[in-house]
């Protein structure tokens, strides 16, 4: 057995032969970063210093920003050289440190830096970045985004999920928005080349994680110099989003799988979020 295996067993992790209690609902770094995406959004739709609805006093959206960054930052340490660690229970903890806890981290607070101008939230930015690549989490030359690293070895778990290389496409671009440095936008651009052809090989957004992928992609169209990507980019958007429609039936319910015949039929609201991304991202690319 691969010593750094990681899979799922009735509700448990298993990791390098043994099971770890894995309730993701309940770890508040999952709240907190959905509650920081939330944060951030509001901050930047109705300005940072706006109060958040019913609230007065210390109730602005970028207050609780700061406090979010603040509770998720408490859990880096330096074990494999850095990193913020996943699980928040310390009865039971999980030796690991997920790639997409840090990239949700990244881009959020680099976009809340471009609120704020507070030049910590870039540089604890760029330190996660630095540090994924040090670990080989992520390899920016080649575009390539694993998931994360087994903390009892310091390796590097290989799955790869659309919605990392997403996710690290979004941090890339609000770092060149952020610097300046146009070397962000030309990593971005490798990490969109390899999920597109890792996740979209016929033209259609392929795993289940694809409206993260796929709005991420859009972000990147209008600010890519990268003509062919641009064209590759609105092809698979458009592709995919007619392709997610055509599994809708009357009442709205889709299948997850846009590539065939499918029976992963999902509720109305998750069938909701599934293609109203796809329909976003498709207006996002034309205008």
């Amino acid at each position: 057995m691969n010593t750094s295996q990681m899979w799922w067993d009735d509700g448990m992790m298993m990791l390098n032969g043994k099971k770890h209690v894995a309730n993701l609902l309940e770890d508040r770094k999952v709240k907190s970063l959905t509650q920081f995406t939330a944060a951030v959004a509001g901050a930047e739709l109705y300005g940072p210093h706006s109060y958040m609805p019913g609230l007065s006093g210390n109730g602005t959206w970028i207050s609780l920003v700061q406090r979010t960054i603040d509770e998720v930052y408490d859990y880096w340490n330096t074990e494999c050289g850095g990193g913020i660690v996943w699980s928040t229970d310390s009865l039971h903890p999980i030796p690991y440190k997920s790639g997409i806890t840090q990239l949700e981290f990244i881009s959020l607070a680099t976009r809340a830096y471009l609120l704020t101008k507070n030049e910590t939230l870039l540089e604890i930015s760029e330190k996660l970045l630095n540090w994924m690549v040090d670990s080989k989490v992520v390899d920016l030359s080649t575009g390539t985004v694993n998931d994360g690293v087994n903390t009892e070895n310091c390796t590097v778990r290989k799955d790869q999920w659309s919605y990392s290389y997403g996710c690290l496409v979004g941090g890339l671009i609000h770092l060149h928005q952020a610097t300046g440095n146009s070397s962000y936008l030309s990593y971005a651009g490798n990490v969109a080349t390899t999920g597109i052809a890792k996740f979209a090989p016929n033209g259609v957004a392929e795993e289940l994680c694809e409206p993260i992928f796929l709005r991420h992609l859009a972000y990147l169209y209008p600010v890519t110099p990268d003509k062919a990507l641009k064209s590759r980019i609105s092809s698979v958007i458009r592709s995919s989003a007619e392709a997610a429609l055509a599994t809708c039936d009357e009442s709205w319910n889709c299948a997850g799988d846009w590539v065939g015949p499918s029976s992963q039929w999902y509720p109305a609201f998750r069938a909701t979020h599934l293609v109203a991304s796809a329909l976003v991202a498709l207006k996002v690319i034309t205008g």
